[in-house]
């Protein structure tokens, strides 16, 4: 078996057991991801970091925060 497909059955695993967490973590690692090659292709030399976290961390945190409140509840109280 490759390790491509092991690396995903483990992803579906992870899925099945901890959905919340692992969709978190795929839309931050997407994310993560898309502002790289965006800073590639428009000539950025040098990565800007705090760009790519504030992008990633409120994306990843948003499932968190659905875990915690519930999808309906409010974020304030």
């Amino acid at each position: 078996m490759s390790i491509a497909k092991k690396g995903f059955q483990q992803y579906l695993l992870q899925l099945q057991e901890h959905p919340l967490r692992t969709k978190a973590l795929t839309a931050g690692t997407l994310a993560a991801i898309s502002d790289v090659v965006s800073q590639k292709l428009s000539g950025i030399q040098k990565l800007q970091i705090r760009r790519l976290l504030l992008k990633v961390v409120p994306v990843t945190l948003d499932g968190r925060k659905k875990r915690l409140y519930g999808q309906y509840g409010s974020y304030d109280s």
